[in-house]
C-alpha cells in the first residue's frame, strides 16, 4: 500500500503540498521537542522553509545549524524540497 501511495505521490502535482505538510506535522521529530516547542510558525514559500521565534538563542543555534537541518529534512522527506531556511 505505501509503495502505491508513493509512486501516486512521486507523478502528483501534490508531492510538495504533501511533503510540506508532512515536514510542519514531523518538526518536533526532526528538530527536538524543546526547539519544536519553541517554534512559533513553520511556513514554506518557495523552495525556503521560514521558522517563526521569539527566543534569541534558538535563532541563533537553528541559523548556525542550517547545514545540518537542511540535510535531515531532505533525509527525512527523501526530497530537496527545502534549499533554505529563514529563521524569523
Amino acid at each position: 500500500m505505501k509503495e502505491a501511495l508513493d509512486k501516486m505521490l512521486q507523478s502528483s502535482v501534490w508531492k510538495d503540498a504533501y511533503l510540506a505538510t508532512k515536514l510542519q506535522e514531523d518538526w518536533e521529530i526532526l528538530v527536538g521537542r524543546t526547539v519544536a516547542k519553541y517554534t512559533d510558525k513553520l511556513e514554506i514559500r518557495g523552495r525556503t522553509l521560514y521558522v517563526y521565534t521569539k527566543a534569541g538563542p534558538l535563532k541563533q543555534e537553528l541559523n548556525y545549524n542550517k547545514a545540518v537541518l537542511l540535510e535531515r529534512i531532505a533525509a527525512h522527506l527523501g526530497s530537496k524540497l527545502i534549499s533554505d531556511i529563514a529563521v524569523v
